[in-house]
């Protein structure tokens, strides 16, 4: 997931890919809890926007001592209209509830589609791993310019046959702009 901040009002939203969010009944499901992994602390948080069209999803975090307590900086969404097909990229995941992982690749082409997403989307090479959803998606600058939403594999016994795809951050910007409207 991303971790961003408002600029106006210095409200905390977390950006994650929306089918990580438990679907049986989202509009009834309201309250979640974001947890840092650095501190083990659950900071409450709400489901602020959806959209299963981007699978994008914004929470917002409500907890006040979040502002306080988080000692990171957010997320840099940079401009994914200047990568360009064979750019290095790196990955990163949380797969399977295990230890953060980061992997390198390659954008493998631009302006995508998927049979789960119509988007345009980036296809990449830098493997993940289920649970990698929602993951950055990173240029060389260490600028977010995706975030990791779909993974097809073609053979379940064959990692080697995976391909990855990321939602452009100009898409999450353009979503973030007419979602977070003051």
């Amino acid at each position: 997931a991303l971790l961003i901040k408002s600029k106006s009002d210095r409200t905390y939203y977390v950006i994650t890919a929306n089918h990580v969010l438990p679907q049986h009944d989202i509009v009834a499901i309201r309250s979640i809890s974001v947890t840092l992994k650095y501190n083990k602390k659950r900071y409450a948080a709400r489901i602020y926007r959806c959209s299963s069209k981007h699978d994008l999803a914004i929470l917002r975090i409500t907890d006040r001592d979040f502002d306080h307590e988080f000692r990171g900086q957010p997320a840099v969404l940079g401009d994914s209209d200047t990568c360009s097909v064979s750019d290095a990229v790196y990955a990163l995941g949380h797969p399977n509830d295990d230890r953060w992982l980061m992997t390198k690749g390659k954008i493998v082409a631009l302006n995508e589609v998927t049979s789960h997403i119509t988007t345009p989307l980036i296809h990449h090479s830098a493997l993940g791993g289920l649970g990698s959803s929602g993951g950055p998606l990173l240029n060389t600058q260490g600028e977010v310019i995706g975030m990791n939403i779909v993974m097809d594999v073609e053979n379940d016994s064959d990692r080697t046959s995976q391909r990855i795809f990321a939602l452009p951050s100009n898409i999450i910007k353009e979503f973030l702009a007419r979602e977070l409207r003051p």
